[in-house]
């Protein structure tokens, strides 16, 4: 049951990750929107988990840090958006 519900969290991993890439590249979201970035980190966090599992630490420690960028990137939107009135 739990390499079924790893293998579902890599899929998801690699989903949120190409459809960013791919809302990206076709100019549906733009680097500093927020869906963009919760689309990175959902997708590099499961990939930290599932990867952890593997004991792949290289990728973890990439999937990690990209993790961290992304997470970073959105508390810089969402304080940007604060000082502006956006919501």
């Amino acid at each position: 049951m739990i390499d079924i519900l790893l293998h579902i969290m890599g899929w998801l991993a690699m989903g949120c990750i190409l459809l960013a890439f791919y809302l990206l590249c076709n100019e549906k979201v733009t680097a500093k929107s927020k869906s963009y970035q919760v689309l990175n980190i959902v997708g590099s966090s499961c990939f930290v988990v599932t990867l952890s599992i593997t004991k792949a630490w290289p990728a973890v420690a990439l999937n990690a840090i990209y993790a961290a960028i992304a997470a970073n990137a959105l508390i810089k939107i969402y304080r940007s958006n604060d000082k502006t009135g956006q919501e």
